[in-house]
């Protein structure tokens, strides 16, 4: 209930002051479980990918936003889990894997954090175990313009992006093919942000 009542709260606002658009939204399937794949630029990306999606999506976000007993509260109504960065985390992939077995519509950042010069990381091997291990179409996704946002531009003009889903066959082992998957993922993301950028 809270997700969707703050999702129909900001549509209008998202529309009026971020001149918000979406792009491929249909690429996201309507049924069974998805991971979105997006880059990180900025603390608005969450909010930006799930008013973008017309399905609810559930986030894996860094531990230290649950450290603040309110707000972490907050977000896990808002669907959101965490996971420890730089380190192997089983029990995030472990809630990972439930909700997609569940038919649920999860969104990792790949790079693992944000880059703040906005150019793409490598991503992480993690993203595309847990997709292989689910079974779950893999949506590569470019959030355009957040990183804008700041205290002189309060008000950038915000882009949402989707591609095709990546075929994650459920074979794929090892950290060498894995990373070879993880380097095509990067690279459609970065074909979304070339691509709708000069729009």
């Amino acid at each position: 209930m809270l997700y969707e009542l703050l999702r129909l709260a900001f549509t209008p606002f998202y529309a009026l002051f971020f001149r918000f658009e979406v792009k491929g939204a249909d690429k996201i399937p309507e049924k069974g479980s998805v991971i979105i794949a997006s880059n990180h630029v900025s603390l608005l990306d969450p909010p930006t990918i799930g008013m973008a999606c017309k399905r609810k999506v559930g986030f894996m976000a860094k531990a230290e936003l649950f450290k603040n007993p309110l707000f972490g509260a907050i977000i896990r109504r808002l669907g959101a889990f965490p996971v420890k960065r730089g380190m192997s985390d089983p029990a995030a992939i472990k809630t990972a894997l439930t909700r997609l077995k569940e038919g649920c519509v999860i969104v990792i950042f790949p790079e693992g954090t944000r880059s703040k010069d906005g150019r793409l990381k490598k991503a992480e091997p993690g993203v595309l175990a847990i997709a292989a291990r689910s079974g779950a179409a893999l949506v590569p996704a470019a959030v355009i313009g957040t990183e804008k946002f700041s205290l002189k531009n309060l008000f950038p003009k915000i882009k949402v992006a989707f591609a095709d889903p990546i075929c994650i066959s459920a074979d794929s082992k090892g950290r060498e093919e894995l990373g070879k998957q993880a380097d095509e993922l990067m690279k459609q993301i970065d074909i979304l942000l070339t691509t709708y950028k000069k729009d």
